[in-house]
């Protein structure tokens, strides 16, 4: 399989020859990574910041190398955050009456659109929808807003998205009229909004997490246990992406990171998951070469707290 294959296949739950590994933006990273021999088979950009046509081009053209390439928007709430901050996009919203916030979200949500058909054009192979709601803690929104006014806005981004790539828009994987995958990024993995990404048409979810507990006691193999019920919960019907928690990887023990990777190689090998580092965007200061252990040890599976593997866990996806 090549690197988009191979994606494309874990995150519509069928068998990959190897578990990928991957990100949605590792710009600053990438010379680094190459440097210590890792090739993530997931790569992408963040539309509208400097340079990112030019990047996709380049990351979507013939010496792309297989890459599955994805374009990170903005959703409808995010949106309004980049405008306006963090405080005064929550302000607008719990403010605002119901028609005047729904007129604010889809405004932004049009705005998406847009950036997302010119992505496709551009060829890139999926689409990540941001859309930061929550936090570790919890949601930053009543959960009526969320359900009732965001995610039909997320389910038009989605179908919308699906679309435009399988009419063969762009040169991408779409280009080859197979339709782009799309998946919705919140920076908590609540089960109710998971099962919200479900419901709304979403084919994966970053990211796969499994909250404090793991870093406050409870250890890396409940953190490893948790992953394995949320794989179990969305089998067939939602990807998981992530994983690799940035705590662990900056602060925990070098063997504790690959024995970790390791277990999530072995819980991913029947498809359905992804595995990268729970921000996605991975920051400069993350130890590069640890890192790219991590994603080496993703393919040799079975770490120290497995095996951890789901048998018959293979199911045929939804669409």
């Amino acid at each position: 399989m090549t690197c988009c294959e191979r994606v494309r296949a874990a995150l519509t739950w069928r068998r990959p020859d190897r578990v990928p590994v991957g990100e949605f933006e590792l710009s600053t990273l990438e010379p680094a990574l190459a440097r210590a021999g890792a090739r993530p088979d997931s790569v992408g950009v963040v539309v509208g910041r400097p340079g990112w046509k030019d990047r996709l081009v380049r990351l979507a053209g013939p010496d792309r190398g297989g890459a599955f390439v994805w374009a990170v928007v903005d959703g409808p709430f995010q949106g309004l955050t980049a405008e306006r901050g963090l405080e005064g996009a929550l302000l607008a919203t719990l403010r605002s009456g119901r028609a005047e916030r729904v007129a604010l979200f889809r405004d932004r949500a049009a705005r998406a659109a847009g950036q997302v058909r010119e992505a496709l054009e551009l060829g890139a192979d999926g689409v990540v929808v941001g859309e930061d709601v929550a936090y570790g803690g919890g949601l930053m929104l009543p959960w009526d807003v969320v359900a009732g006014e965001l995610a039909p806005l997320w389910a038009e981004l989605a179908e919308a998205a699906m679309g435009w790539g399988s009419k063969g828009l762009g040169s991408g994987t779409a280009g080859a009229e197979v339709r782009p995958l799309v998946a919705l990024h919140c920076d908590s993995a609540a089960v109710r909004l998971m099962d919200l990404a479900a419901e709304t048409g979403f084919d994966a979810f970053h990211p796969l997490e499994a909250g404090p507990a793991a870093a406050a006691g409870a250890g890396w193999p409940g953190w490893v246990e948790r992953c394995r019920d949320r794989l179990d919960r969305y089998s067939g019907r939602l990807g998981l992406w992530g994983g690799l928690p940035l705590d662990l990887l900056t602060r925990g023990e070098a063997a504790e990171v690959e024995a970790l990777a390791r277990c999530l190689g072995d819980l991913g090998r029947e498809g359905g998951l992804v595995v990268g580092t729970t921000s996605g965007e991975v920051p400069a200061w993350v130890p590069v070469e640890r890192l790219a252990r991590a994603y080496a040890a993703v393919a040799s599976g079975a770490g120290e707290y497995g095996p951890c593997g789901r048998e018959g866990a293979t199911v045929a996806h939804r669409r």
